[in-house]
């Protein structure tokens, strides 16, 4: 009988141990957690935020306005501004009320119907707001006279980083538009169609991040086109003493594209890249 005990006890205890007894909670196991699956999320439009979260003004901003024609001699007259911050992303995107009739909108260029100024604020309200973002900080753009001219803002000249004079981006002593430049060294295609003021600030901020470090040297050599960086195809000659004879010109490398491929119909992925 002490056997038969021993072995009963034995097995209950096998039982138990592979079996446990689940009406017992303190030893009954936890449930895994459910795996969450990743979610991918789908390529932000260039309309959106581009580098991810990274929405505050920062030492860079590049700006574009869209204008509308006004009076019989159809001037232009400031109906959007638009700024992005160096990662990209959009900082400030406000329409403006013209207080003057309108006699053309300019919609296949500017993308402005009667509809995109219906409660827009005041040109003194966004005047205000471009003048805070702007002051300290260094201006980006393309043709930026006629932006700050539509402002009726001024900025210092040392704090202004135009594409359009730029040596670099100049041909033969002209100025490239924005779309032939970010196509050129961007290998973007932009401006197909409506202009978006979003974009064209976008592509100015990425031609300037190319160009950056051959940029801020143009600057420093105080705007001196003879010692600067010279225009595309434009010769240079450098002075000898008499005998002495010329030094190889070192050829100078062609900066490295930060995009690669070919053309691509959006921008974000300069900034995501870059």
């Amino acid at each position: 009988i002490g056997c038969r005990c021993f072995t009963m006890n034995n097995w209950e205890s096998f039982r138990k141990r592979a079996r446990p007894d689940t009406s017992d909670t303190s030893t009954s196991r936890v449930p895994p957690r459910p795996r969450m699956e990743k979610k991918h999320s789908k390529t932000p439009r260039v309309e959106s935020l581009v580098a991810g979260t990274k929405t505050e003004p920062t030492n860079l901003i590049s700006l574009d306005c869209e204008m509308v024609g006004c009076g019989s001699d159809d001037r232009s007259v400031l109906a959007r501004v638009s700024m992005v911050n160096y990662h990209g992303n959009k900082i400030y995107d406000s329409f403006v009320r013209v207080p003057e009739r309108i006699t053309d909108f300019r919609t296949h260029v500017s993308g402005i119907t009667p509809t995109s100024l219906r409660d827009a604020p005041d040109f003194a309200v966004v005047q205000g707001d471009v003048a805070r973002l702007l002051n300290g900080r260094v201006l980006v753009g393309h043709t930026l006279r006629h932006d700050l001219k539509a402002l009726m803002l001024d900025h210092p000249r040392s704090q202004i980083r135009d594409c359009a004079t730029f040596p670099s981006f100049r041909e033969n002593g002209r100025t490239l538009g924005l779309k032939v430049l970010a196509e050129r060294h961007l290998h973007l295609q932009i401006q197909d169609g409506e202009h978006d003021s979003i974009q064209d600030a976008q592509a100015a901020m990425a031609l300037y991040r190319q160009f950056r470090r051959q940029w801020e040297a143009f600057v420093r050599r105080g705007h001196r086109p003879s010692r600067s960086l010279p225009e595309s195809g434009a010769a240079t000659a450098t002075a000898t003493e008499p005998g002495q004879a010329k030094a190889p010109r070192k050829k100078k490398k062609a900066p490295k594209p930060l995009l690669d491929g070919t053309a691509s119909s959006s921008i974000q992925e300069f900034f995501t890249t870059g």
